[in-house]
């Protein structure tokens, strides 16, 4: 008859003194099932509960390292970290080092269950055990690793521009070629304006010393509806200069005409269309559409731009409605009965409904383009602030492939963590935000000389002032 491996024979109880009766050969009665739940815990439980401590710490201590390094980007901020993850060789590494975990992790729960199943016998059905463990490693890997990736592969296609990165969309062929801000080619020289120095082409690196600032252009395109063209109503110039602790946001309204072009001669119609003039002339505007308007907002407001964010207005609807709503600062009234508006002055938490329609309000008692200018700053700011929140990360890919296809930017993925750094900053910064209307900025032209039209045309001595003012020596009217 088989021997039992423990049987239950103790010394006189009266002692309190039991000893084992496990024989020698005998198998352990560990469960291996036990073993492999174990280290599905943590990698290298399962092995100390064998009794094997140098397996379990083989199998725990790359864990710990992951774990630690995790730790550490964390700590930069939650935020840069999942900004962090729209950089192209920063997602591949993190995808890259799921895998490996998770591959690593249902190694040890295979070990551990292996181990004492070899001490102890039997335990195959335990194996059902086994794959499901691991089935249930690979579920949560898996997710993370598809999150990491649709946010990248999103953020791709925004900030390449999309073309080659993917599926062209309407704003790709309204903007041109994507890529970095373009200037003149060296060999057609820019013709000079009497009244006004050309932009000179400046160097891209940053150089030492002093923090740099930064300055981006935000674009509006509002296609509208039963338009069968796009304008861009929205024309922002936002500079963040740290060693000034200054936020300008600088508005050009979308009437304002007859400016003087960055590389010679007047543009006679409104601003708004410049960007669409140039796509339907390519052999006079050279730089491409994008790079157009870029170059002639340099040139107006008199600041070097780094970089561009274009957004198809439709498209912040769809952006505002995925972020649950923003909160708003309204410093004047709105009483507009087109769009059912009347906000008196103050914070609003706005969503996606009300929010385009604050941003295309412009009838009523004291609003104006003017007024919708600066409300319309005041959305970009809620929508950035709202964006930091880390109660929307989980649905950031959604949020991004939404973006994907309303807007298009050339800021270097890999310069994203930097310049939300830099947002950050900004709350504690002086801001000014204004609008280049009249009187101060700019006055009607005269009906009858534009078909009776409404239109403005900028004071450039004052805009020339006030960009020396806001930029310092970077503002070319310093010169």
């Amino acid at each position: 008859m088989r021997s039992r491996a423990y049987a239950t024979i103790a010394t006189a109880p009266e002692s309190g003194i039991y000893r084992s009766s496990r024989r020698a050969g005998e198998p352990s009665r560990r469960s291996p099932a036990a073993a492999a739940f174990l280290s599905f815990l943590w990698p290298g439980l399962g092995q100390i509960y064998a009794s094997q401590p140098l397996r379990a710490l083989f199998y725990a201590v790359p864990p710990v390292l992951l774990l630690s390094a995790l730790l550490l980007s964390l700590l930069q901020g939650f935020e840069r970290f999942v900004v962090s993850l729209l950089v192209p060789s920063f997602a591949a590494a993190v995808v890259g080092l799921a895998a490996l975990h998770a591959v690593w992790r249902i190694v040890a729960i295979v070990d551990a269950w292996r181990v004492v199943r070899l001490r102890s016998g039997g335990g195959r059905r335990s194996l059902v055990l086994v794959a499901l463990l691991s089935l249930a490693v690979l579920a949560p890997h898996g997710l993370a690793g598809y999150y990491v990736h649709s946010l990248s592969a999103a953020g791709g296609l925004i900030f390449n521009g999309g073309g080659s990165a993917g599926p062209t969309i309407p704003l790709d062929d309204l903007l041109g070629e994507p890529g970095s801000v373009a200037h003149p080619p060296a060999d057609v020289p820019p013709r000079e304006t009497p009244s006004m120095t050309p932009v000179q082409p400046r160097s891209s690196g940053s150089g030492g010393g002093e923090p740099q600032a930064t300055t981006i252009l935000f674009v509006g395109v509002d296609s509208g509806p039963g338009r069968d063209h796009a304008l861009t109503d929205t024309l922002m110039v936002a500079t963040f200069d740290p060693a000034r602790n200054l936020l300008s946001m600088v508005s050009v309204p979308r009437d304002t005409g007859r400016v003087p072009l960055f590389d010679g001669g007047t543009y006679a119609d409104r601003i708004n269309s410049l960007l669409g003039h140039a796509k339907r002339n390519p052999d006079r505007f050279l730089q491409g559409p994008i790079q157009t308007l870029v170059r002639e907002m340099e040139y107006l407001v008199g600041v070097p731009i780094d970089y561009y964010a274009v957004t198809d207005m439709a498209g912040l609807e769809r952006a505002i409605e995925l972020v649950g709503g923003i909160e708003i600062v309204l410093d004047h009234e709105v009483n507009d009965p087109n769009w059912g508006l009347h906000l008196t002055p103050g914070t609003y938490r706005v969503y996606a409904a009300t929010a385009m329609r604050i941003v295309r309000s412009r009838y009523g008692p004291g609003n104006s383009d003017y007024m919708r200018a600066r409300r319309q700053q005041a959305v970009i700011k809620g929508l950035a602030q709202r964006a930091k929140d880390p109660a929307i990360v989980a649905r950031l890919p959604e949020l991004f492939s939404a973006m994907s296809q309303i807007a298009r930017s050339n800021i270097p993925v890999e310069r994203l963590p930097d310049l939300l750094a830099l947002l950050d900053a900004t709350d504690s910064a002086e801001r000014r935000s204004i609008v280049l209307a009249p009187p101060k900025y700019a006055q009607r032209i005269p009906p009858a000389e534009v078909g009776g039209r409404y239109m403005i045309e900028l004071k450039m001595r004052e805009i020339a002032a006030l960009s020396v003012e806001l930029f310092g020596d970077r503002s070319r009217y310093s010169k």
